[in-house]
């Protein structure tokens, strides 16, 4: 089992799974540039530390952290095309939902905005994805 791995791709999987976003999405690492005046958007994993819930050696530990997904639209345009996107993309990030990858479970506990911000030419808004996993220790 690859923890970390397995945890971010069944977060990130339900990106390119779902054809409805219709946005070019940069990944931590990859180099994929923006085209100018072209919406975008960035997905970062923000990992916090596990915590133990079950003892012993084959106990369970509970990870948890944030998926950040930061959506960029031209400046001066308005925000209702921004949120119109970052509606879409809660749909498929609501509460409750479980994605699931090499038989880790994913759950997502929570979707919220941040206030939007101008940014070298770009409007951003970030949509932070609360989101938890039981794994097994083995």
């Amino acid at each position: 089992m690859t923890t970390f791995v397995d945890i971010r791709t069944a977060l990130v999987q339900l990106i390119p799974d779902n054809t409805e976003f219709s946005i070019l999405f940069n990944y931590e690492n990859k180099a994929t540039k923006p085209q100018n005046g072209t919406p975008y958007a960035r997905a970062f994993m923000l990992p916090g530390q596990p915590t133990q819930t079950c003892l012993g050696v084959a106990g369970t530990d509970r990870h948890n952290g944030l998926f950040q997904i930061s959506l960029f639209y031209p400046e001066d345009k308005g925000d209702v095309a921004i949120l119109t996107k970052a509606d879409e993309i809660a749909a498929i990030y609501k509460s409750g939902v479980v994605t699931t990858f090499n038989g880790v479970n994913v759950t997502i506990e929570s979707i919220g905005v941040s206030v939007a911000s101008d940014f070298d030419g770009w409007f951003q808004l970030n949509l932070t994805i609360n989101w938890y996993s039981f794994i097994t220790r083995s």
